[in-house]
């Protein structure tokens, strides 16, 4: 596997595989991987697919969308905090901290939620907390609650 030219890869002695670029640094425990002139040797599929997202994520990252129906549903961002708040038809507010490294932002009047990481695992965890509180698909005749994009 070829890396691009803005990313560098190192191995340690301890197997340690390091991807640096624009982005930030990535790292994972690997075996059988080899690195020679600016190409990456892999030996399973497995492991390079989770070098591959670890590129994908030091160049551009990931992003994800999330859309809240409902008549009074709605998200608001504390950014003092770092939480976001989710109104969903409970009684009191839904509070969820913003964990490091993903980026929240609230689009059309608080009905969509616009998430950036440099982490696809750490992303798709903390959205599934959020579509968990209350799924659209769940409530499938009314039709209210949170959905993936």
């Amino acid at each position: 596997m070829k890396l691009p030219i803005d990313v560098q890869a190192i191995i340690d002695n301890d197997n340690l595989l390091y991807i640096r670029g624009k982005l930030g640094i990535k790292k994972a425990l690997v075996t059988g991987v080899k690195i020679h002139n600016g190409e990456i040797l892999v030996n399973d599929q497995t492991t390079k697919r989770v070098i591959k997202k670890m590129i994908q994520g030091v160049t551009v990252g990931f992003k994800e969308k999330l859309k809240i129906i409902g008549v009074g549903y709605k998200a608001q961002l504390n950014k003092d905090k770092n939480q976001l708040e989710l109104m969903l038809g409970f009684k009191d507010p839904i509070i969820l901290p913003i964990e490091d490294g993903i980026e929240i932002q609230i689009k059309t009047n608080g009905t969509v939620i616009e998430a950036k990481s440099t982490s696809q695992e750490k992303l798709s965890q903390f959205l599934s907390k959020i579509v968990l509180k209350r799924s659209a698909i769940k409530d499938v005749y009314k039709g209210k609650g949170v959905m993936w994009v």
